[in-house]
């Protein structure tokens, strides 16, 4: 609780809790609506989570990889001196995809298109949920 009472640690840490919030909502609501939309088995609807692990996985390398590039980027731009909040400018490509992501699994199963596409939009939804969870936890 001392850590939230920091308005900046506040501000950062509410957005990325909806977000995982959000990604157990949609992991718990991916096998019934994928078995009444699609009328998958249960085996091809856990094969379905894979969607989430790529995106997972992709997430916490690109924000591996992009993560040290922007904040040696922000420092030198800084006139060499380190601010710790460059560490959370990659939260700036992680939250649109959570967004984007979230928009494009609901809309594209309420209109019952391809399979593939929800599960796009539920990849590219926890790829910046990743995302922000690392810059998060670096920045803490």
């Amino acid at each position: 609780m001392l850590l939230l009472k920091r308005k900046e640690t506040a501000i950062i840490c509410i957005p990325v809790s909806v977000g995982f919030g959000w990604f157990y909502y949609l992991v718990t609501i991916l096998a019934p609506t994928f078995g009444q939309i699609y009328g998958f088995s249960s085996g091809t609807i856990g094969l379905c989570y894979l969607a989430s692990g790529v995106g997972n996985i992709l997430g916490a390398a690109f924000s591996g990889i992009v993560a040290d590039k922007i904040n040696n980027y922000s420092i030198q731009k800084n006139g060499g001196v380190a601010v710790k909040e460059f560490r959370l400018r990659p939260i700036y490509i992680a939250f649109p995809c959570m967004i984007v992501g979230s928009l494009l699994y609901g809309w594209l199963l309420h209109s019952h298109t391809h399979f593939m596409g929800p599960l796009i939009g539920f990849g590219l939804f926890s790829f910046g949920l990743m995302v922000s969870i690392a810059s998060t936890n670096t920045y803490l």
